[in-house]
């Protein structure tokens, strides 16, 4: 098709695609950023639902940014911020990791599995 500037990168590698992002965009002229990687509907093993630890989130919102439709906004407010902190929603959330990835605080993380 004629393009000259193609970035392959991995799906789930939060740097590799912004990287992938920012070489695209400084290309002058046409670019392609191909994301590769399974699709979280259908070919991941599902795992436990990520969570968030809310005494240590402070509603930054770069995990909102994701437009990932299990991440929402709670009712709990960060006292020095007044930022609405992050909630997963357990029914929609895929264990894909990308949220946990970016969280500059820690906040989001994997459940322990319960032990019989």
């Amino acid at each position: 098709m004629g393009v000259q500037d193609v970035h392959k990168v991995d799906a789930f590698d939060m740097k590799a695609v912004e990287k992938g992002l920012k070489d695209a965009a400084a290309y002058d002229g046409l670019s392609v950023v191909v994301m590769d990687g399974p699709c979280v509907f259908v070919e991941l093993e599902r795992k436990a639902p990520l969570e968030v630890d809310a005494s240590l989130c402070n509603g930054c919102t770069l995990c909102f940014r994701l437009g990932c439709p299990a991440i929402f906004r709670s009712d709990e407010l960060d006292a020095k911020t007044g930022r609405p902190k992050a909630g997963i929603d357990p029914v929609l959330c895929v264990s894909c990791d990308m949220c946990r990835e970016i969280c500059p605080r820690r906040a989001i993380y994997m459940p322990t599995p319960a032990t019989a």
